[in-house]
C-alpha cells in the first residue's frame, strides 16, 4: 500500500517519515574508526534491515581513501535505498556527506 502525501500530512505525528515507494535493493554500509572496534552491531543490524548487501571499512571518517564506501557508492543502481546505521557512520562532516550525497568526489584535493 503507498502512502500519499495528502495522507502522511494527516499523520498522528508530524515528524513522522514519508514513506519512500523505492523499488531498488537496499544496500548497507557500516564503518569503524579503529581495527580494534567491532563492525559486528552495525553489519546486525544492517542484515536485519534486509540489506542485499553490506560494505564495511575499518577506517577513521576522516581518511578519505574508504575503499568500500567508493565500492558501496559505486555499486548503488537508480531506485537503490543506501542504509547506514547512523550518519556519522557515513561521514564525519557535514561537506563529506553533502559531498556523498551530491556525487562529488570525496577528496577535491586529489
Amino acid at each position: 500500500m503507498t502512502t500519499t502525501p495528502a495522507e502522511w500530512a494527516d499523520a498522528d505525528s508530524p515528524l513522522e517519515a514519508f514513506p519512500s515507494n523505492s523499488s531498488g535493493a537496499q544496500v548497507g554500509y557500516a564503518r569503524v574508526s579503529t581495527k580494534g572496534q567491532l563492525l559486528d552491531r552495525q553489519i546486525a543490524s544492517l542484515s536485519a534491515a534486509d540489506c542485499v548487501r553490506v560494505f564495511a571499512d575499518k577506517k577513521s571518517g576522516k581518511n578519505a581513501e574508504r575503499e568500500e564506501l567508493r565500492k558501496c557508492l559505486d555499486y548503488l543502481r537508480s531506485g537503490d535505498t543506501l542504509v547506514v546505521p547512523s550518519l556519522d557512520r557515513l561521514s564525519r562532516s557535514i561537506q563529506d556527506l553533502i559531498a556523498i550525497v551530491s556525487d562529488r568526489p570525496l577528496n577535491p584535493k586529489a
